[in-house]
């Protein structure tokens, strides 16, 4: 390939990435009124309801807070093993 080639498919590639990305961009943004509601709080209340399967079916908002602060999830394991320290990285 000579140099020419190349910096055409680079130019090109560049190109059709940056048209792709604005017309995705385009279509995935959210309107101004989204956003205003997005950083608005909303009432509980106004939610609508959450389908947890057929084992539980249709809860409430309100419902499910309340059964999260009567059982909160346990912060330990109750067997006495000590939980297993993940290490991120290399070796």
């Amino acid at each position: 390939m000579t140099s020419k080639e190349i910096l055409t498919f680079c130019s090109l590639s560049l190109v059709l990435t940056i048209a792709l990305c604005g017309v995705l961009y385009s279509t995935t943004s959210m309107s101004s009124k989204q956003v205003i509601m997005a950083a608005t709080p909303q009432p509980m209340e106004d939610f609508d309801m959450i389908d947890l399967g057929e084992d539980y079916g249709m809860i409430s908002v309100v419902e499910l807070l309340g059964y999260y602060l009567d059982n909160p999830p346990e912060l330990e394991v109750s067997t006495g093993v000590k939980p297993r320290k993940l290490q991120f990285g290399g070796c």
